[in-house]
């Protein structure tokens, strides 16, 4: 009897796992990121010019692009895992030089892997908030065409966690448009220890993304399209 339920509870399993396979879409977005620094560190991307003035860094306007999957859960509740790049950081712009006026770009490009909750109360309109896993890939300062390492002393913290949020409009055909939110719960740069005493530098990546995206038709086992059918997965 043991054996017969477990071949049973397999058996849902992969009839389940089929069906929503069957039924889940796939797409692509990319767009703008408007990325900055918070905390109380955030001075420690500010520069000097040579009148002695400081120089505070800005926002950074820079871009990001990846793939995503809408798994059905309900009529109007979707799992959307998403796999991104997105560049973030800060610029330090007009810092006045003799020769040259500088602009710093600190950049920071990570692999973002959003696990969201998307719902539809309408078919037009989407709402999207879950939990976010950051990987950092590097992290470089570029001074006007010249890029070099970025220079400091501190353990860069490679993986990062925090949330996402943000809404969507969908248009008939698969495009949609959407503005979402962003936040790194952790400093990428990890506590160090300096003169016996532990020095923590309390910066944290705020980003919002302005994006468009595309989702491909999904297609039942006789090769009808949902979209154009009575019934609608996108």
């Amino acid at each position: 009897m043991n054996l017969m339920k477990r071949y049973a509870f397999v058996a849902f399993f992969l009839i389940c796992s089929t069906t929503l396979l069957g039924q889940t879409t796939f797409g692509i977005r990319g767009g703008v990121n408007g990325s900055m620094f918070v905390g109380d560190d955030t001075d420690i991307f500010n520069e000097i010019d040579e009148l002695g003035e400081e120089v505070e860094a800005e926002y950074k306007i820079a871009y990001h692009g990846g793939v995503y999957a809408r798994v059905p859960i309900s009529n109007s509740v979707y799992f959307r895992p998403e796999l991104l790049y997105s560049l973030k950081g800060t610029t330090t712009r007009d810092v006045f030089f003799t020769y040259f006026d500088a602009t710093y770009h600190n950049n920071f490009p990570y692999i973002d892997l959003p696990l969201l909750v998307e719902i539809t109360p309408v078919e037009a309109f989407s709402i999207f908030i879950g939990p976010q896993v950051s990987y950092l890939i590097s992290a470089k300062r570029r001074l006007e065409n010249t890029e070099t390492n970025y220079e400091d002393s501190f353990d860069l913290r490679r993986v990062n966690v925090g949330g996402a949020a943000g809404l969507g409009i969908n248009f008939p055909g698969g495009f949609n448009l959407g503005i979402r939110g962003d936040y790194l719960l952790l400093s990428p740069f990890q506590d160090i220890e300096f003169l016996d005493e532990t020095i923590t530098i309390d910066v944290r990546h705020i980003t919002l993304q302005f994006t468009l995206g595309y989702t491909f038709n999904a297609l039942d086992s006789y090769g009808r399209n949902y979209r154009k059918g009575r019934r609608s997965y996108r």
